[in-house]
């Protein structure tokens, strides 16, 4: 079922997020991460409670849709002369995140156990927003 709520979740944000790409990316960004931030808090607290966790995997799902959209634009936007390599180099750090997440949740779990993977994922969120805030502070405000 979960994976019915999360395809289903991510169906339809990243629609929704390439009307904005252009003008706003990283407003998407930014969107995209709280949201998936929000999810996670809400699978920590209140993951016990079966309709409450479909929400934060539905939101996961549309966020997780919507982070790649915004990214992958941001490389075409980066190498317009090379998108081959731009495309390679998201792809990548989808891939190396991937494993990366997948290492530290299996070590979380080995020490303190399952309930405490969506904190961390949730802390990891949150210091890639206060990043990307932190850069957009210094940029110019249109973007």
């Amino acid at each position: 079922m979960a994976e019915s709520v999360q395809a289903h979740g991510g169906r339809d944000p990243p629609l929704l997020v390439g009307r904005f790409l252009d003008r706003r990316p990283v407003t998407c960004l930014v969107a995209a991460l709280l949201g998936l931030t929000a999810a996670q808090v809400g699978l920590w607290a209140f993951g016990t409670h079966t309709p409450l966790v479909v929400v934060c995997v539905a939101l996961t799902g549309g966020c997780v849709g919507s982070l790649g959209a915004t990214l992958m634009h941001r490389g075409l936007q980066v190498a317009p002369g090379n998108t081959d390599i731009a495309m390679a180099a998201v792809s990548t750090a989808f891939n190396v995140g991937i494993a990366g997440g997948a290492f530290l949740g299996g070590r979380v779990v080995a020490t303190t156990g399952v309930q405490q993977v969506p904190l961390m994922a949730a802390t990891l969120l949150a210091t890639a927003l206060l990043i990307v805030l932190a850069g957009r502070c210094s940029t110019s405000p249109t973007t």
